[in-house]
């Protein structure tokens, strides 16, 4: 967001997306930010949506974090990048 680029974040939690959201209004940021309540096993995007995906700091939380990786592939564009770090 401070570089500019608009980004979509996805939570299971409202919690956790208020904290979000709370963070990126600090910096005066919210606006480039899209806030979605998904369960990440089965989101609602369609197949090849997104040319980057980064997964920061979710993988350790998840009961079945194949299952995640396998919609954010699905998600991801042909030739997009996955990012995962944990």
């Amino acid at each position: 967001a401070k570089e500019g680029y608009s980004f979509v974040a996805i939570d299971i939690s409202q919690e956790e997306l208020h904290f979000a959201k709370l963070n990126l209004a600090y910096f005066g940021l919210e606006k480039y930010a899209d806030f979605r309540i998904e369960n990440a096993e089965h989101t609602s995007f369609s197949d090849g949506s997104f040319d980057i995906i980064f997964s920061v700091n979710t993988l350790h939380h998840l009961q079945s974090p194949y299952k995640v990786i396998d919609e954010l592939t699905r998600i991801l564009s042909q030739k997009g990048k996955l990012v995962l770090s944990d």
